[in-house]
């Protein structure tokens, strides 16, 4: 009777473990979804793409050409220049 008794335990486990198992992890990852779907995390905060840079040169009215670098802060719409004044043309 011991023996009729192991084989249908093992009968049983063959068969409803697998269907237990994979119900298991079904239930884990949708409890995982809610869980992260409810929580209310801060937006990403980075620099990338922060500044815009533009370089130009020009001639002034002196016959010299001035290089000017222009940057652009995104976030605060602040434009800073910096100015090099260069030697006369053609010296």
């Amino acid at each position: 009777i011991n023996y009729y008794l192991n084989t249908l335990i093992l009968k049983l486990i063959k068969i409803r473990y697998p269907k237990f198992l994979i119900n298991a992890f079904a239930t884990l990852g949708l409890l995982s979804f809610v869980f992260l779907a409810n929580e209310n995390n801060p937006p990403i905060q980075n620099s990338i793409g922060k500044y815009q840079i533009s370089s130009f040169g020009y001639v002034n009215t002196a016959n010299s050409r001035t290089e000017v670098l222009a940057v652009l802060n995104t976030e605060t719409g602040v434009i800073k220049t910096y100015d090099n004044p260069s030697s006369n043309i053609g010296d």
